[in-house]
């Protein structure tokens, strides 16, 4: 399937090897072919008239998949024909990462239930180093702008009582930071504050956020613009544990306590740690990759995955989803801790050449880096969607 992103990164290298990197520029705007193995500036919409003819180009798409998808003629009184998801990722993660988890996303959800979604993906200038968490929690600040401004602008302006596209967000991590930030400026945009879209659904995982904020007005205007927010937490993310210390112990995240008790008959809240608890296994114990892999094991997790696209779907009430439990417990929703096949499945993807062997998910990133001068490199300390640190142990009991 074709897949699309939106980013404002800069273009860094000659013609051939041009890649994005880590600097704000763009926006840029592209798609993708089966096969590619990275985002590919050389592919950018280019000339006037960029902006829309790229945007033209993804309603198009999500109305053909969208009726290709139809068994039969659609029901009378069938309030869309077409969904996009747009994808924000977060902390830490080069452009790189930001396909490698796109496409990990974009097959979880469509292999469990939304087979016709189109996905695009909106890369804001993270670092993608370990250490550079604070100049990225400020580049996510203002990169929501550039989100009103860019993607969700494109498909406001696209709007019209013919074209029937819902538009869905799901924000990893900081990634939900950038929404945040951008809902709660959004109505001092005209294209905005004109648009009759706003978000069918909006999911956040891993949320890097506080709880606190979620109170707030913040919160409020979330939920101004978006007609379903649904949050998916684990309490045993030791990633935003570690967030959390770096913020001084001041702010609970949203991903790792889930939504206070006064917004959730507001919010759907899923409480993941059940299903973390019966797949942690596949990690070792103590280690940064499993530390890692409990902030972003969403990604390929095939509950998550039929979780996510009932609720993008939109066809069952939140109490009726079959991969939570029957019974809420505080007003909160628990994912079914079901074994079996449909456990974690991580599996490596293609990568640049001379930028890994495997993808985001592959254990080996997080290994011991190859012998130089008789001695053996310290492991590897990226994780593609937040940041670890070398003693698993400061973490593993926060």
């Amino acid at each position: 399937m074709t897949e699309y992103l939106v980013t404002t990164r800069n273009i860094t290298g000659s013609a051939g090897q041009r890649q994005f990197g880590p600097r704000k520029a763009g926006p840029y705007f592209l798609a993708t072919e089966p096969g590619d193995r990275f985002f590919d500036p050389d592919k950018r919409e280019k000339g006037p008239g960029r902006r829309l003819r790229w945007g033209r180009r993804v309603v198009a798409d999500a109305q053909a998949r969208w009726a290709a998808a139809q068994d039969a003629a659609p029901p009378v009184g069938m309030e869309h024909e077409g969904d996009i998801v747009v994808f924000v990722h977060g902390f830490n993660i080069d452009a790189q990462d930001c396909f490698e988890a796109h496409r990990n996303l974009a097959a979880t959800i469509r292999n469990n239930g939304f087979a016709e979604a189109v996905f695009v993906s909106f890369s804001w200038p993270a670092n993608g180093e370990v250490f550079d968490y604070y100049e990225d929690d400020q580049d996510a600040r203002g990169s929501a702008l550039d989100l009103v401004s860019s993607a969700r602008a494109v498909f406001a302006q696209l709007s019209t009582p013919e074209c029937r596209v819902r538009v869905h967000v799901m924000a990893h991590s900081m990634g939900s930071l950038v929404v945040r930030e951008a809902l709660r400026d959004a109505p001092g945009s005209r294209v905005a504050r004109q648009s009759a879209w706003g978000i069918a659904n909006l999911i956040t995982f891993g949320a890097d956020i506080s709880t606190r904020s979620v109170r707030r007005s913040e919160g409020a205007s979330i939920l101004e613009k978006s007609q379903r927010w649904t949050n998916y937490f684990n309490r045993h993310d030791g990633v935003l544990a570690t967030s959390n210390a770096k913020r001084f112990l001041s702010a609970p995240r949203l991903g790792r306590h889930g939504v206070p008790r006064e917004r959730r008959d507001e919010i759907a809240d899923v409480d993941m740690t059940a299903r973390w608890e019966a797949v942690q296994g596949d990690y070792p114990v103590d280690t940064i990759e499993r530390i890692s892999a409990s902030h972003n094991f969403y990604f390929t997790d095939q509950r998550f995955g039929e979780d996510a696209a009932a609720t993008l779907r939109g066809l069952r009430d939140r109490h009726m989803i079959a991969s939570r439990a029957p019974q809420m417990v505080d007003g909160r929703f628990e994912m079914r801790a079901w074994l079996g096949a449909d456990q974690i499945t991580p599996g490596p993807v293609p990568r640049l050449e001379g930028a890994g062997v495997g993808g985001w998910a592959d254990p080996s990133r997080w290994g011991a880096g190859p012998v130089r001068g008789g001695q053996a490199r310290s492991p590897r300390l990226k994780s593609a969607h937040g940041t670890v640190f070398p003693d698993a142990a400061g973490v593993a009991g926060a």
